[in-house]
C-alpha cells in the first residue's frame, strides 16, 4: 500500500467541513447521512467503453478517517483520507487498497504496482490528488 500525505494551512474543522461537503454533494446527501451511503454512475474506462461502478461509505470518523469503495465488475478499490492536526495546519493523507472482484491475477497486478520500480505512477496519482484538494481547501474561505 502506497500512502501520499500534504500539509494544508488550514484548520482540521476547515479541511474536513470542505472534504465532507464535496463526499456530500458527490452522493447526493447531508454530510450526517453519508455512512453507508451508496452511489452508482457510469464511467468510463481506458478504451472509451461505459461501465458501471458502485461506491459506498465505509468510514465517516469526523477529522480523523473517511473512506469509500468503489466498485465495478471487475476490481474493488478503497481509497482513504486520514486527517492529523498540526498548530500551523493539518496533514492529509490518502492512499489506496485495490483487488479483483473475482480475479486474484487483478489483486496481484493491484499489489505489483507498489513494488519500488512501478510504484511512481500510483504516487504520483495520489499526489496529484492531494495537491488539487490543497488548491482548492486554501483558497477557499470555507466556513
Amino acid at each position: 500500500m502506497l500512502k501520499e500525505t500534504i500539509f494544508i494551512e488550514k484548520p482540521i474543522s476547515e479541511v474536513w467541513d470542505f472534504i465532507e461537503m464535496e463526499f456530500a454533494k458527490a452522493f447526493k446527501c447531508s454530510p450526517q447521512a453519508l455512512l453507508g451511503k451508496t452511489t452508482t454512475a457510469d464511467s468510463m474506462n481506458f478504451t472509451g467503453k461505459a461501465i458501471k461502478v458502485s461506491q459506498v461509505v465505509t468510514i465517516h470518523d469526523k477529522e480523523s478517517h473517511f473512506a469509500f469503495t468503489s466498485e465495478n465488475s471487475k476490481d474493488r478499490v478503497e481509497s482513504h483520507y486520514e486527517f492529523e492536526a498540526d498548530p500551523e495546519g493539518t496533514y492529509l493523507t490518502t492512499y489506496e487498497i485495490g483487488s479483483g472482484v473475482q480475479s486474484k491475477m487483478r489483486t496481484w497486478n493491484y499489489q505489483l504496482f507498489t513494488l519500488p520500480i512501478l510504484r511512481g505512477s500510483t504516487k504520483k496519482k495520489l499526489r496529484r490528488r492531494l495537491e488539487g484538494l490543497k488548491a482548492m481547501i486554501e483558497s477557499e474561505d470555507v466556513e
